[in-house]
């Protein structure tokens, strides 16, 4: 299952909504694209900088945008949509099922069936990050009617949200960060899907979008820091050699991280020296750290090690 062949119908299947979700991504880029960062120095004091370019604000939301609202959520679902009919595909021609249904109601159904008898084969991606595959096929499940309504002209409201009533009365208020982080989840999960990897970076990229939508999915948070938080820099002398080992003051960085009072978390990058050159560097999630204390990094202990780039 999920050969080549099989990627390269997804591929095709995706084509139009990959392309619309992207090209909308990239004209209205709803989250920060600046590069803000906080250099610590030894005796506390900070140098703060923060680029011109950040997030799009409601109040500056142009008419013509607001009116795109409907297509990024038909898109996004319509993009999610085509996963899961081709994984219903592939049990398909595998005979575990017999022929995919049409009906998004009727692919919900089956792919639950699946799962409840234990006949759910998952590619790769989903099959080793289930937690994703759950929230993904949430937003699949319960954001069916809300499409439904749109597509069918009922009950959807546009002005700073895009707020949507189901046949049921349940009713979801996408603001532009949750609109586009349903798109940026559907055009991630898909790339993700047809290259059949996800590295940690753009893994955690996809979990800080979800973690924007768990209204909707109904699935605990991550509370991963987003990708593109504040970095904030120190430079630590070599406490010792062989193997080199460090201490941060954890409590100057989250001082220093006050400086950034919208942001949702931060990048601690450490650069590791002795004898003036950079022997290690350290980029640390903010919620992989402690909140008080001091955290010891050696070149040669698995602790802190995911986070080691040089």
């Amino acid at each position: 299952m999920y050969g080549t062949n099989a990627v390269q119908r997804l591929e095709e299947k995706l084509d139009y909504e990959t392309w619309i979700l992207s090209f909308l991504s990239e004209e209205i880029e709803p989250f920060p694209s600046g590069d803000a960062r906080a250099e610590i120095n030894e005796d506390g004091s900070k140098h703060i900088a923060v680029a011109a370019k950040t997030s799009i604000s409601q109040a500056r939301v142009d008419k013509i945008v607001q009116r795109m609202y409907p297509l990024v959520f038909t898109a996004s679902y319509k993009a999610l949509d085509m996963q899961m009919e081709w994984i219903l595909e592939e049990h398909d021609s595998q005979g575990i099922i017999n022929g995919v249904p049409w009906r998004f109601s009727d692919k919900i159904d089956k792919l639950e069936d699946l799962e409840k008898n234990n006949n759910l084969q998952l590619p790769s991606i989903y099959d080793q990050e289930k937690s994703i595959y759950d929230r993904v096929f949430a937003l699949f499940r319960d954001l069916n009617d809300h499409r439904n309504t749109i597509i069918h002209g009922e009950d959807f409201e546009i002005s700073d949200e895009l707020e949507i009533t189901d046949r049921n009365g349940t009713t979801f208020q996408f603001d532009t960060e949750e609109l586009f982080a349903f798109a940026k989840v559907a055009s991630i999960t898909g790339d993700s899907l047809k290259s059949g990897s996800l590295n940690p970076h753009t893994k955690r990229e996809l979990q800080a979008f979800l973690d924007y939508l768990d209204f909707a999915h109904g699935e605990p948070t991550y509370g991963c820091t987003p990708p593109w938080s504040p970095i904030l820099e120190k430079e630590v002398e070599a406490e010792s050699e062989d193997p080199y080992t460090f201490e941060v003051d954890i409590e100057d960085i989250w001082d220093a991280f006050k400086a950034f009072p919208d942001a949702k978390g931060f990048y601690l990058n450490v650069v590791g020296t002795s004898g003036g050159e950079d022997v290690a560097e350290y980029r640390i999630p903010s919620d992989a750290l402690p909140d008080q204390g001091v955290i010891s990094l050696s070149t040669d202990s698995k602790s802190w090690s995911e986070w080691r780039e040089v």
